[in-house]
């Protein structure tokens, strides 16, 4: 755990994946914006004499702006708007320098296409799938891993255990090939028994060797998956004892099985990808609206004061549509997603 960099990656991801969880909640929270423009407009106008020769503007605005599930967007904002004109008849414009402030609400609701926010339900669906699938995989991954370190790290010990069977096993071999020699040269015994022994000893000895090199490759393998240099590995590990063996019991049935939960998550992707493609493609109606008060003065403080009340309100409602006009695709489109 210390080691592994692709396990201490699958846990930060799912850490990661966790904290950003509510990310796409984020497009239905109150956001707050603010624009500002410069413009210096020095065209030739149709009448100098009342639009001047020069038009400096200076717009400033400031609003909170959210939008629903429902597919309702709305905003309140407040907009200063500061303006200079040169070049123009004091006569005919004796104000050439003057401020505009108006507090302004603007909503607009969508039909068709997203209607009841089914586009937005559906983005947002996907969304939270896709973080679901990342978690899953990464706890997968992460119990892979464990799991993978858990068998090398048996294999090893049973290797290590192996050797020392296989070297005692040698060493009795070679002790009854000893005993027989003795025997033989004594006359007590017959020349097969001693041939018997020395093959004996000769296939103990492929055995031990056989042990040494599986205890090898286990120390590699166990060393790779702790991310360790070198084949060997000098600490003996630890096998359970009999007695720790049959207290053993089976785990209880995991309710939610991350395989499992990487299906339920690529079936809502797929789900959430369908009907975002159904919506995408529809005619597009919408509906929106604005209102607002205004108050116009040489001088700041008094266009502030006059954009409180209700003497100069402006008041704007409108429809939008827009669609393709293809509709027998648009028709095979929906059908397909």
């Amino acid at each position: 755990k210390s080691k592994n960099k692709s396990l201490q990656a699958s846990l930060n991801t799912v850490n990661g994946v966790s904290l950003r969880s509510d990310e796409v909640s984020l497009m239905f929270e109150p956001a707050i914006f603010f624009n500002g423009q410069y413009a210096n407009d020095q065209r030739v106008t149709n009448a100098p004499g009342f639009q001047g020769t020069q038009s400096i503007r200076s717009l400033y605005q400031l609003g909170v702006a959210q939008q629903f599930r429902t597919g309702l967007k709305a905003s309140l904002s407040y907009n200063v708007t500061h303006t200079i004109i040169n070049g123009a008849s004091p006569t005919v414009l004796p104000y050439s320098r003057f401020y505009d402030m108006a507090p302004q609400i603007e909503v607009s609701q969508s039909f068709l296409r997203n209607w009841a926010g089914k586009e937005l339900k559906a983005t947002e669906n996907l969304a939270r799938a896709q973080v679901d699938l990342e978690t899953n995989i990464q706890k997968m991954k992460y119990k892979q891993i464990l799991l993978t370190a858990e068998m090398y790290y048996y294999r090893l010990a049973l290797a290590q255990k192996n050797v020392l069977i296989q070297k005692e096993s040698l060493e009795r071999a070679r002790r009854l090939h000893a005993w027989n020699q003795e025997r033989v040269g004594k006359g007590l015994s017959d020349q097969e028994d001693l041939f018997q022994t020395s093959t004996g000893v000769k296939a103990r000895e492929v055995d031990y060797q056989s042990a040494l090199l599986e205890e090898k490759s286990a120390a590699r393998a166990f060393n790779n998956i702790r991310e360790s240099e070198g084949e060997v590995f000098a600490q003996k590990l630890q096998m359970p004892s009999d007695v720790q063996l049959k207290k053993l019991t089976l785990k209880d049935k995991m309710t939610e099985r991350e395989d499992l939960q990487i299906s339920y998550a690529e079936q809502k992707l797929v789900e959430a990808k369908s009907d975002l493609g159904k919506e995408k493609n529809k005619a597009n109606l919408e509906i929106y609206g604005s209102y607002s008060l205004n108050g116009r003065a040489a001088n700041s403080n008094n266009a502030w004061d006059n954009s409180f009340n209700n003497n100069h309100p402006l008041a704007v409602v409108g429809v939008r549509f827009t669609s393709p006009l293809d509709f027998s695709k648009l028709n095979k489109n929906s059908k397909g997603y």
